[in-house]
């Protein structure tokens, strides 16, 4: 199997069976997000500069499915993370995040690890349900690198801070492991070589901490 972006990675786990974000989740959704400018970033597509994000360079062919995000954030003038957010989080319309999530979802279908199917009111939606190799894969990398001695490449990272902080982490390891992994995470980010995953750690927290998010989640959207 090739290996899956960050942003697939997080789709195949963050998804129901359904291939639908579960309700009363908008921070699943929202980390969505999160982990396509994070994939980004790590392409050097955009710059994070405090509170704002600028594109840097074309996107290439490896983000594909980037598009729908990365065509949000091709302005004149950098973008407000608030203001990306208020985009993303239903307050005006849910096309941007239907948009974002079919080109993921299609993505994985194209590779052979999503099916497509019908959901929503009426049968009405377009679905993307991953495939249990998709799931299994993600799975197996984040246990290899963050339970095991060795290396963490900052995908394997982003894909377990995603996946922790939408609540989903949970649902595939168990608390002894959980505990591991955040330990892990926490000893390397205090060493140069994981300035990387510390980034990404306050970069995700400031993200869902956003006046946006924490509005929707209260109110259950």
């Amino acid at each position: 199997m090739n290996d899956l972006s960050i942003t697939q990675s997080y789709y195949a786990c963050a998804v129901n069976r359904r291939g639908a974000f579960p309700l009363l989740a908008e921070e699943r959704q929202i980390c969505l997000v999160a982990a396509g400018l994070i994939e980004l970033r790590l392409a050097g597509c955009i710059a994070v500069e405090g509170k704002r994000i600028r594109i840097t360079a074309p996107l290439p062919a490896e983000c594909a499915c980037l598009q729908p995000l990365y065509a949000r954030l091709d302005r004149d003038k950098p973008l407000s993370l608030e203001k990306l957010v208020d985009l993303y989080s239903f307050s005006l319309s849910a096309r941007p995040m239907a948009e974002l999530t079919a080109a993921v979802g299609q993505s994985l279908c194209a590779a052979g690890l999503a099916d497509e199917a019908k959901g929503g009111l009426f049968n009405s939606q377009t679905r993307y349900l991953p495939r249990t190799e998709a799931i299994g894969h993600t799975v197996d990398m984040v246990r290899a690198e963050l339970l095991e001695d060795g290396p963490i490449s900052d995908e394997a990272a982003a894909v377990a801070v995603l996946l922790d902080k939408s609540g989903c982490l949970k649902e595939y390891f168990s608390p002894f492991e959980l505990r591991q992994m955040h330990d892990h995470l926490a000893a390397l980010s205090r060493q140069p070589e994981g300035r990387n995953i510390q980034d990404m750690i306050d970069y995700v927290t400031i993200f869902m901490a956003l006046p946006a998010v924490g509005a929707a989640v209260s109110a259950g959207c």
